[in-house]
């Protein structure tokens, strides 16, 4: 009887040790709504978002998506080693007047945090 207490303690606890050995990315910005202030219409405006890996598994970026064709991201899939980080440069198109909020989602492999939803936001005049 107490062997198999033994053994159904052993495999009630074998998920998490295992789960402490696996080796998993964290995806970190420094704020998540970024404002790009005043842009001229017509003029296009370059906003580099830094992203972070601080977990202990290498961050896969695989897609990042923005909510308007005004917004475009240069680079979509990236890889950062643990504890390193990289930048994401988004342009906006400033052709209509006014003010603009746009939403960015970044897909990773951040099991916790994907996909991870940015905001940027200004005034066209």
């Amino acid at each position: 009887m107490k062997k198999n207490k033994s053994i159904l303690l052993f495999l009630f606890l074998l998920p998490y040790i295992f789960s402490s050995c696996v080796k998993e990315p964290t995806i970190s910005f420094d704020k998540e709504e970024y404002d790009i202030g005043t842009v001229k219409r017509g003029e296009f405006t370059e906003k580099n978002i830094t992203v972070y890996n601080k977990g202990k598994g290498v961050l896969n970026i695989k897609k990042i998506t923005t909510d308007c064709h005004c917004t475009v991201v240069k680079k979509k899939n990236i890889k950062i080693p643990p504890n390193s980080q990289s930048v994401i440069t988004v342009i906006y198109d400033g052709k209509n007047y006014g003010y603009f909020e746009q939403v960015i989602e970044v897909f990773s492999n951040d099991k916790k945090n994907s996909p991870k939803m940015l905001i940027i936001k200004g005034y066209v005049k």
